[in-house]
């Protein structure tokens, strides 16, 4: 916490009206630090990864359903363009994929296959003094379910966005 103080203090003097955005993985998310963002003139928005619990599993298994059948549903749409293709091969007898990986196909395809359905609710942690905006992404994909929640503060309602792109996105910067 008191090299976070110390990083934002640098910054406000620099740059005294700057947006700051902090993001960072589960072990950032503390009340400590989610109530000294909130504090901050501007406010530090903040986009964290959070530890699932059973209330929190509880909160969000009604989002596995629809995602177990927007699975189910995209791989028998994918199943189905898988035939019509090979029966148009086998029509044309061309060859297909020329220069282009099986494995490069099939890690697209894979990828594309993957349901992921996010929403967002209030919740509020027994350590913690007000609830918190927790959202949470509920994937399904061939290697099984994975419920994943973050705790932020932003107000848009663009879940998948604050997930994909900010939160995820800090594992980009770390390459």
């Amino acid at each position: 916490m008191s090299i976070l103080k110390r990083v934002v203090k640098a910054m406000r003097r620099k740059w005294p009206a700057v947006t700051i955005l902090l993001r960072g993985d589960g072990h950032f998310s503390t009340p400590e630090v989610h109530q000294w963002c909130a504090s901050q003139e501007p406010v530090i928005y903040y986009v964290l990864g959070q530890s699932g619990n059973a209330v929190l599993q509880r909160e969000a298994s009604g989002l596995l359903e629809p995602a177990r059948s927007l699975y189910h549903y995209k791989q028998v749409r994918a199943w189905r363009k898988h035939v019509q293709a090979a029966q148009q091969r086998q029509k044309s007898k061309a060859k297909t994929g020329a220069g282009r990986s099986e494995k490069l196909l099939q890690s697209r395809a894979t990828e594309a296959m993957k349901a992921k359905l996010y929403t967002t609710f209030a919740y509020q942690a027994a350590s913690w003094t007000s609830p918190q905006r927790i959202l949470c992404k509920a994937e399904v994909s061939e290697e099984g379910e994975n419920l994943r929640f973050v705790v932020t503060n932003l107000e848009t309602p663009r879940n998948a966005w604050i997930y994909e792109t900010i939160y995820c996105g800090r594992g980009q910067m770390e390459n």
